[in-house]
């Protein structure tokens, strides 16, 4: 089972299908346009499921700043760097949603499942997502996570953040993939990381 966070128009379980991977995904997008696109781009498969809410540290309700680009939508206020190096990132609009924290639907998500994926592309938000999980976050295999190597987001945690919180919840970095970079400096900005459960690791290198 992969747990999608952030899953946009349904772009990451796509990759997943054309990559050969056949078992559950459950999809997380509180945006209503992408949410409805999500819908329908998964409506005929029968393993893969979709919730229109977000996941953070708190359960209540946020507000969600849409990007004319929508992927870099996010409930953090976008900072000027981000719309100058991606100027599709700039913020049209606001829409009222629904966040839930991870640890309350766990459970009943990974029924029957025995290692579970954990995938977060939260526009700065993947810290909250993570603590939201809570003790449940160990139940895990792996987490792919998107890093910022500078601020984006106001109040976004940056890589070393997540690097923390990963290391002391039992996680190591095995990946990175590059993400947005300024083109003006060349500067990466982001990377999305694969994080391995660390009492996997001897496995994999065996």
């Amino acid at each position: 089972m992969v747990i999608d966070v952030g899953a946009n128009e349904g772009q990451y379980g796509q990759e997943l299908r054309r990559a050969g991977y056949r078992a559950h995904i459950a999809s997380f997008e509180p945006m209503a346009a992408a949410f409805a696109a999500l819908e329908t781009i998964c409506s005929s498969d029968s393993r893969w499921m979709t919730y229109r809410i977000a996941l953070g540290s708190a359960e209540g309700t946020s507000t969600l700043h849409v990007t004319k680009n929508s992927a870099s939508s996010s409930v953090l206020p976008m900072l000027p760097l981000h719309v100058r190096c991606a100027p599709d990132s700039a913020v049209l609009g606001d829409e009222d949603i629904t966040i839930r924290r991870l640890d309350g639907l766990v459970d009943s998500l990974l029924t029957g499942h025995t290692s579970p994926f954990l995938k977060a592309d939260v526009q700065g938000y993947e810290l909250e997502v993570m603590l939201g999980a809570g003790s449940r976050l160990a139940v895990f295999s792996g987490l792919e996570l998107e890093l910022s190597f500078v601020p984006l987001y106001r109040g976004s945690a940056l890589i070393t953040d997540i690097l923390d919180f990963t290391r002391s919840a039992g996680y190591d970095l095995v990946g990175l993939t590059p993400g947005l970079a300024d083109d003006r400096s060349g500067m990466l900005l982001q990377a999305d990381g694969l994080f391995v459960r660390r009492d996997l690791i001897p496995e994999l290198l065996q």
